[in-house]
C-alpha cells in the first residue's frame, strides 16, 4: 500500500501529507488550520466515476470535520487527460 511505500513515507516527511487510501486509489491531502487542502488524487481508470471516488472524498471530508477545517480546497487541472 501506499502508506508503506517509500513514495508514502516521503510525502509524509517531506510534504507533511497524509493518506487515505483503498485497493482501487488514494487521496493525500494536509492539514493547513482551518484548511483541508487535497494535494493528490488518484482512482484506477476502471473506477472513475465509480461511487468509490465518492466514497474517498466522503473519507476526506470526515478528516476535515475531525481537525475543525473550515473547507477543503484542491487545484485542479481541467487540461489533465486523467481527470474526468
Amino acid at each position: 500500500m501506499l502508506k508503506d511505500s517509500l513514495y508514502g513515507k516521503y510525502l509524509k516527511e517531506r510534504q507533511n501529507g497524509e493518506i487515505i487510501e483503498n485497493t482501487h486509489g488514494f487521496i493525500v491531502y494536509k492539514i493547513n488550520g482551518k484548511e483541508c487542502f487535497l494535494m493528490e488524487m488518484f482512482v484506477q481508470e476502471s473506477e472513475r466515476g465509480s461511487e468509490l471516488v465518492w466514497n474517498l472524498v466522503g473519507q476526506l471530508m470526515n478528516i476535515a470535520r475531525e481537525n475543525d477545517c473550515d473547507y477543503v480546497s484542491a487545484n485542479i487541472d481541467l487540461n489533465d487527460s486523467g481527470a474526468n
